[in-house]
């Protein structure tokens, strides 16, 4: 059924979250890449989490014009789903992008 890339996708999702504490990006970001890959097609509040982590982890190294496209599509994903917080944290790390990018127009 649907509901095993579903778990799959969430043990990747907390597999990076680890590897990231471990100071391992190149690793954690290789697995939120693999977990979005397993889920099933649509929006859903993990799909949300997965592209917020990829953003993060990208604005992390400083690839800000790579982290602003994930924190886009998370936004797109928020709104698709009616989901406010995770739209307001989505604009918000967009906009902390732009800042970082020094465009502050």
């Amino acid at each position: 059924g649907l509901r095993a890339p579903v778990r799959d996708a969430e043990a990747l999702e907390v597999r990076a979250a680890a590897l990231t504490r471990l100071g391992e990006p190149a690793q954690a970001d290789a697995a939120l890449r693999e977990a979005l890959q397993r889920l099933p097609a649509g929006p859903s509040a993990l799909r949300g989490r997965l592209l917020m982590a990829i953003g993060r982890l990208a604005a992390y190294r400083g690839d800000f014009d790579f982290a602003s496209g994930w924190f886009d599509k998370a936004m797109r994903n928020a709104s698709v789903l009616g989901a406010l917080e995770p739209l307001a944290r989505a604009t918000f790390m967009r906009g902390t992008v732009e800042l970082n990018r020094a465009r502050y127009e």
